[in-house]
């Protein structure tokens, strides 16, 4: 007869590969509706009130904040990028990926090299 111990070598809470037990998907129930009897109907997403953000953005990075010019002027003459929402803006070929489990990292102040 197999037994528990014979499958797992520590506690499910201290194995790593272990994302959920018994547990539904992650969703919500929200939603826009047109009308009392649409949302008691509940047909997601048919509703004339939900706007699709997804698409092409202008887009434009600054290697500073103290560098950000007026682009949100009504007559600005600067140039943007565009990039696809929803997405990132680093695998899109601005700047690049960073990854750390503990700390963030900050531009240190003598040449913008990322510290940790």
């Amino acid at each position: 007869m197999n037994k528990r111990s014979d499958f797992h070598t520590s506690p499910d809470w201290e194995n790593s590969s272990v994302m959920s037990i018994n547990r539904l998907p992650a969703h919500t129930r929200w939603g826009a509706y047109a009308s009392l009897e649409s949302a008691i109907a509940c047909k997601p997403n048919t509703s004339p009130n939900i706007l699709c953000l997804d698409g092409a953005y202008k887009f434009k990075l600054f290697d500073n904040p103290d560098l950000v010019d007026d682009f949100y002027s009504p007559g600005y003459k600067g140039s943007f990028s565009p990039i696809q929402v929803p997405g990132n803006w680093e695998l899109q070929g601005f700047s690049g990926p960073i990854y750390t489990n503990y700390i963030y990292p900050w531009p240190d102040d003598k040449g913008g090299r990322y510290t940790i």
